[in-house]
């Protein structure tokens, strides 16, 4: 069961102020670093597939924010360490006032996001021993690539994880006490330094409320993710293809 935010603005203030002025808890900032140039391109080449694999949804008013968020702030091509960092310290300090929702899709989200770092750094390392720094990875690449690191498993686990935070989403844009509990936290958190954050909940909460045909949409993304992720295993030439 849910539970409900019973604490005030003051109080939360109150606790993220004392637990900043505590060195064990108190929020660090990490080194930002520029990605991999080999890592930024398997990015732009998979952002562009997935623009192309649901252009349908994206050209539907209902799921264009959503697929928005999830390209942009899930799957973008930057570094998100300092908010991963953030959301993890934040989630243990947060579990006393967050609603269970909230709590799951940040943590969902923390997992889905360390698991696409390991998955696409593996990938990105192998195809730039393939290809010249500074050449093309065509679609043949991509496919021997990913074939090459053998996690099909992983793979699999990682298209249902980001269903799920998708799904999360949803139910969360859809209840009351989320965005309740939400308002509660973004001036303490801001003012403690956690803005981002609190910025990526609530984005993607609000990326999600046009959705009117939800089924629809997590499962349109997880049957083709899973045809497309089964065609590279089998050797399909065009893994585009999802007729």
């Amino acid at each position: 069961m849910s539970k409900q935010v019973k604490v005030s603005t003051r109080e939360m203030y109150n606790l993220i102020e004392k637990l900043n002025a505590r060195k064990d808890t108190k929020r660090e900032l990490i080194s930002e670093k520029e990605l991999e140039p080999h890592l930024i391109r398997l990015r732009e080449i998979q952002t562009a597939r997935l623009r192309n694999t649901y252009a349908d949804l994206f050209s539907d008013p209902q799921y264009f924010l959503a697929g928005e968020f999830f390209l942009k702030d899930i799957y973008g091509v930057q570094d998100f360490s300092q908010r991963n960092y953030d959301a993890e310290r934040l989630y243990a300090i947060m579990s006393r006032f967050l609603p269970e929702i909230a709590l799951q899709l940040l943590s969902d989200t923390i997992r889905l996001n360390r698991m696409t770092d390991q998955l696409d750094h593996l990938l990105s390392r192998i195809l730039a021993d393939m290809v010249d720094q500074k050449g093309e990875i065509t679609q043949q690449d991509y496919i021997k690539g990913f074939r090459l690191c053998d996690n099909y498993a992983a793979r699999k686990l990682q298209i249902d994880l980001a269903t799920r935070v998708l799904k999360e989403a949803v139910q969360g844009a859809r209840r009351r006490f989320f965005s309740a509990g939400l308002r509660m936290v973004r001036i303490p958190a801001t003012r403690a330094g956690w803005k981002d954050t609190c910025d990526f909940l609530e984005c993607g909460a609000q990326a999600c409320k046009p959705m009117r045909n939800v089924n629809y949409f997590i499962q349109t993304i997880q049957q083709r993710e899973l045809k497309i992720l089964d065609q590279i295993y089998a050797g399909v030439p065009d893994l585009f293809s999802i007729e």
